[in-house]
């Protein structure tokens, strides 16, 4: 189980090194929430948020946001 743990921190942390950093994908996340993204930025996104929480959380309240300010009609 331990080396399970830490295999899959290995592969996140070689993820993360490999793809887009945080300051390039964060602008992406606004454009998914406006327009269809294409194959290969859909993909780049899907496997930063899998290696990054924070991008993942940050997306998760963009959507809240966006939800709340919906329904107050603003």
């Amino acid at each position: 189980m331990k080396a399970l743990v830490t295999i899959r921190k290995v592969f996140r942390r070689w993820l993360l090194r490999s793809l887009q950093p945080c300051r390039k994908v964060v602008p992406l996340m606004s454009e998914s929430m406006e327009r269809s993204l294409g194959l290969s930025e859909w993909l780049q996104l899907r496997l930063h948020l899998i290696a990054c929480a924070w991008c993942a959380r940050y997306l998760k309240q963009i959507k809240l946001l966006r939800q709340l300010l919906r329904s107050t009609n603003y």
